[in-house]
């Protein structure tokens, strides 16, 4: 991602958390701008302070077996990068 994008992971929604993490941030776009294994990035703007940045929402497709872990490790990096 361009250095001017922030990073933050989003899991499909699943529970009344989800509205709550939509009224925090909008789409920029409805098309993702990049799509991989365990997910797509979406262009999205924090509602609060404007600020531009990468949303990943990841594919859960066998929820029996819980988050794949690399998705685990790619969010555990990406929420180093804010620290």
């Amino acid at each position: 991602l361009p250095p001017r994008f922030s990073t933050m992971a989003q899991r499909a929604p699943q529970t009344d958390s989800f509205a709550e993490f939509e009224h925090k941030y909008e789409k920029l776009e409805a098309k993702p701008i990049g799509e991989g294994t365990y997910g797509q990035v979406f262009k999205a703007k924090c509602r609060a302070t404007g600020r531009h940045l990468a949303l990943k929402r990841i594919k859960l497709e066998d929820e029996e077996e819980g988050v794949p872990s690399t998705a685990i490790r790619e969010i555990v990096f990406l929420k180093s990068l804010h620290e």
